[in-house]
């Protein structure tokens, strides 16, 4: 037997160490790149919104073009046509607002998808082990863990609205969209940030709660789509419309209609058989009272249950 002999060699670290890493930035990094990791899911949830963005940007610009080439048509017929083409397309606000409300479905679901997975896998593989093994704070954890959430509502909501505005802003003849109509791209982040906060909250308190991402993906969907759905039975049962604070669908559109001014088609159905017309079924103050109420709750519930796992470890 020939006897060999091992050699190593030794290079100077060229890096910094640091005393406080930046723990939340690197579990949020992480968590991306889980989540990104299969592509046929990433394919599947973000094409939509992708795809509603793109419908979104090509009817801003068309309006906008349309209105140029209204300004510039001679004739009483080539003036109707364009005209008639601009108003089936619809006001600029009126339809970024629509296409905010149809993004919210997508981001829900790709939110409820990556989202059930973040705390309840680490569960479910014991993986609070090894993070509170080491100098990890359960404030850390979770904040590293809703940065994630965060980038995922970023990516499917806010990005494809701000996409729409900024399509808006550059397609409008002499800036007129940023002139007349900023607010609108204001009142877009406002809602689009209020809406990832207290989704992002409420999936992750769901996903603290259990061990296994398809229970705590069926519990996410139950508590927006069932509780929708007995809201509104019991508001047409009692008719009193103060019930449908209980849904946070509702809330959020009430919360949209207030800022925008431009009340969603099927919440018009709804208030128009309940007699109430296009006025706001309760104040729009309780909705805000609401989803607070239901983001602080599930603060609690995330850092009780985050708590426990740091006891188990």
């Amino acid at each position: 037997m020939k006897a060999t002999t091992h050699t190593e060699i030794y290079r100077r670290y060229g890096g910094e160490l640091r005393s406080r890493p930046a723990v939340e930035r690197i579990l949020g990094w992480a968590g991306l790149r889980m989540a990104f990791r299969r592509k046929l899911p990433a394919l599947i949830l973000f094409t939509p919104s992708a795809i509603t963005a793109l419908v979104g940007c090509v009817m801003v610009h068309l309006r906008f073009m349309l209105a140029e080439r209204t300004a510039e048509a001679e004739g009483r017929a080539a003036t109707l046509a364009a005209r008639g083409i601009q108003e089936l397309l619809g006001d600029t606000a009126e339809n970024i607002h629509r296409f905010i409300q149809t993004e919210q479905f997508f981001a829900l679901l790709t939110l409820a998808w990556y989202g059930s997975h973040l705390i309840a896998e680490d569960r479910r593989l014991s993986a609070n082990l090894l993070y509170f093994a080491r100098p990890i704070t359960p404030l850390r954890y979770i904040l590293g863990k809703w940065l994630t959430a965060l980038a995922l509502g970023g990516l499917t909501l806010m990005v494809p609205a701000l996409m729409i505005c900024w399509q808006a802003a550059f397609s409008s003849p002499d800036w007129i969209f940023l002139k007349e109509s900023s607010w609108v791209i204001w009142r877009t982040i406002g809602f689009c940030a209020l809406w990832i906060v207290v989704m992002s909250s409420l999936v992750l308190a769901i996903s603290s709660a259990f061990q296994r991402k398809g229970l705590a993906l069926m519990c996410t969907f139950a508590l927006v789509f069932l509780v929708q759905g007995i809201s509104l039975v019991i508001v047409q049962v009692t008719g009193n419309p103060n019930y449908g604070l209980l849904s946070l669908i509702e809330n959020f559109q009430a919360i949209s209609e207030w800022l925008f001014h431009k009340p969603n088609i099927g919440t018009s159905i709804l208030r128009q058989a309940q007699g109430l017309g296009h006025q706001p079924a309760w104040n729009i103050e309780g909705s805000f009272w609401t989803l607070g109420l239901i983001t602080f709750l599930s603060w609690v519930v995330l850092w009780r249950n985050v708590k426990r796992m740091e006891v188990i470890a």
